[in-house]
């Protein structure tokens, strides 16, 4: 795949507010020169891209970002195209997200995939996956795509969701699924202690939700860390407190 690399060389103070300006789908289509003069926010002034990053690469349909300092609301709304970040992602990474695929080869803070500050809803399209850990409220008010999570996450995954898909690899901290109306969260490592909000529907043969095989299949693809196959999945719907149509799976081996 075409595009641009973008290596963080900035000794401005302080960085920049927000990550919102790193889109594939607005700076990849960019030549060169239009890439570096692309004007971002810092503190009370603009400055080029240019003047942050070092630039290599040419137009395409990936982004691919290193040794950046943790910046909120990177890849806020973006509709298409792939980032990928080397280093740690800070809050709201892929806050309203349309499409498009985000990696990060590292860990991200809080509401992964959680609406932006002018949206009601959060993702609806579109794929994150995080090779490391996740804060709170991931994949808050989500309404479509998925969020993969090859470490832990905090507290409270899926909080307000409405429809999408969560894979968490490790623990969650608690409450998985609270305030959800819709969607699925899948928790391969152990759950929490779950409360009132979720009713366990039993145990189920893989083979008997298809589409739960078909989700780790390309969580599995996407972070290759992700167990494709399980032996049972035990099932909790909820929230009972809402629509009840949503669910929290535990993946047994």
């Amino acid at each position: 795949m075409n595009g641009y690399t973008l290596t963080w060389k900035s000794t401005h103070s302080p960085s920049p507010g927000d990550g919102a300006f790193l889109r594939p789908d607005i700076l990849t289509g960019l030549v060169p020169n239009q890439l570096s003069q692309y004007p971002v926010r810092v503190g009370r002034h603009t400055v080029g891209l240019g003047q942050l990053f070092d630039i290599t690469g040419k137009p395409g349909d990936t982004l691919h970002v290193k040794a950046m300092p943790p910046l909120p609301m990177i890849g806020r709304e973006m509709a298409s195209g792939t980032l990928v970040i080397e280093g740690n992602a800070g809050d709201d990474l892929g806050a309203s997200m349309k499409g498009g695929l985000i990696a990060v080869i590292g860990h991200a803070r809080h509401r992964v995939g959680g609406p932006s500050p002018t949206q009601n809803r959060g993702m609806t399209g579109g794929e994150i996956v995080i090779h490391g850990n996740a804060g709170d409220h991931a994949g808050t008010r989500m309404r479509r795509g998925l969020i993969v999570i090859g470490g832990d996450c905090g507290h409270a995954p899926g909080y307000q969701m409405g429809a999408g898909t969560i894979v968490v690899g490790q623990q969650i901290a608690s409450d998985p699924g609270l305030s959800m109306r819709r969607g699925t969260i899948l928790a391969l490592g152990k759950l929490p202690e779950l409360h009132a909000h979720l009713a366990d529907a039993g145990l189920f043969d893989p083979s008997a939700l298809p589409a739960i095989s078909m989700t780790l299949r390309r969580a599995n693809h996407l972070l290759q860390t992700i167990p494709d196959s399980v032996t049972k999945l035990q099932l909790f719907t909820g929230d009972r407190f809402e629509l009840s149509r949503g669910e929290v799976i535990q993946c047994l081996y």
